[in-house]
């Protein structure tokens, strides 16, 4: 006869279905548990591959360094912070027409002859677009407005001879917007956006430039570029709205192809430093390239395919958009040293020293294939399926979870 209360309906015992219940119980924790270390898992793991693909950069950046003091001690100047080529040209190491360019633009003492630098803003060597090839009813009043720019019609787009695709636009930036974007590319340095700093555990969460305004180098927004493997994951976050504008007004008004922005990188330059000779070869080449420059001037190098190609040297200023497209997407180019001509108004001090001596670089670009039907729904910043590889890890913690509670069930 059973020994179960009238009240209980089920043949097993009360004290059998307690110890189930008990068993039960811990299996949910554990499975819990499995859950909460495996997500735990899966963040370190994010976090270390964050750290693991700029390692190599920082490391390189060190070296290059090193290198440079040496260098400096055999000419007499003083020891030289450089910026290591992101794009990994670093090997190069003959007497090419490039690299004997980019020393001497780079040379400190005796100060190199500045004379033949062009100055796209008044240099009669650079030729002008004219209107018929624009498209200036394509620009919105207010989104100059917004971005900072001037008035459409005062832009001038120049040229140079046989570099088809190369585009400069000289001081499109209002003088008072400088400021404002100055701020904004210290705001791109907060995670979750990824900095050289990133890697050392370092980067600030907040006021960066007065936590870290010396040692900050570059960021990574959107679809952040992968330095150890020199391509771009298949998906990223979405770009700040105002560097999409920015890239889809200038390419719009060049009557480029449309560009679907979905990554940037913001390269800060302080003074001495530079950016090695290298080629932007990991985006879609058939996409356009656009780039601002803020704060002080640079002698910008481009070349061509090949680095003893002919190599131009040009100022690049404070308001300068520069656009590489066709051609231009696959030469050699550089910064070879920073010049600081001119002078800020701003109130913040700490923000005025850094405009008044460094300079920032911030270049959109596309590096993920837009698909027509993604276009129609998100035109700028197109979201694709992580492969199965990537999503596995997910899918493992269910199992695991279902897994563990079945298994105490039945030991029960």
């Amino acid at each position: 006869m059973s020994s179960n209360p009238r009240w209980w309906p089920y043949r097993i015992t009360v004290e059998e279905a307690f110890k189930k219940s008990i068993v039960l119980v811990i299996g949910v924790v554990v499975g819990a548990n499995v859950v909460s270390n495996t997500r735990k898992n899966l963040i370190e793991a994010k976090l270390n591959y964050y750290a693991n693909t700029k390692r190599s950069m920082m490391n390189g950046s060190q070296r290059l360094r090193n290198s440079d003091s040496n260098a400096s001690a055999d000419d007499g100047s003083s020891p030289q912070l450089s910026h290591k080529d992101h794009y990994g040209s670093s090997g190069d190491v003959a007497p090419t027409v490039f690299k004997k360019m980019f020393k001497t633009y780079k040379r400190r003492v005796p100060a190199p002859d500045l004379s033949s630098v062009i100055d796209p803003s008044t240099s009669n060597v650079c030729g002008h677009l004219s209107e018929e090839l624009l498209s200036a009813e394509s620009v919105k009043l207010a989104e100059t407005e917004e971005l900072g720019l001037k008035s459409v019609t005062e832009w001038r787009v120049k040229t140079l001879e046989g570099r088809s695709g190369l585009y400069i636009l000289p001081a499109i930036l209002k003088e008072n917007a400088v400021e404002m974007w100055l701020r904004r590319v210290f705001l791109y340095a907060e995670p979750p956006n990824v900095t050289n700093l990133t890697a050392h555990g370092t980067s600030p969460k907040s006021d960066v430039l007065r936590h870290a305004g010396k040692s900050l180098r570059w960021t990574t927004l959107g679809v952040a570029y992968n330095w150890d493997t020199k391509e771009y994951p298949l998906s990223g976050d979405p770009l700040p709205k105002e560097l999409v504008q920015l890239a889809d007004v200038i390419t719009k008004y060049l009557r480029l192809p449309e560009m679907h922005a979905d990554a940037a990188i913001v390269n800060y330059y302080p003074p001495k430093s530079t950016l090695s000779p290298h080629v932007d070869r990991s985006e879609r080449t058939s996409a356009p390239l656009v780039s601002l420059s803020l704060g002080q001037s640079a002698i910008y190098l481009t070349g061509g395919n090949s680095l003893d190609d002919e190599v131009v040297p040009l100022w690049l200023r404070s308001g300068d958009v520069l656009v590489m497209y066709g051609p231009q997407r696959l030469v050699y180019h550089a910064v070879a040293a920073i010049h600081s001509d001119r002078r800020f108004d701003i109130d913040d001090p700490l923000l005025a020293e850094f405009a008044n001596t460094s300079r920032v670089n911030i270049t959109v670009r596309q590096a993920l294939d837009v698909l027509r039907n993604e276009v129609e729904m998100e035109p700028y910043h197109t979201t694709r399926e992580l492969p199965e590889t990537i999503r596995s890890p997910q899918s493992s913690v269910a199992r695991e979870l279902k897994q563990s509670v079945l298994y105490f069930i039945l030991l029960a």
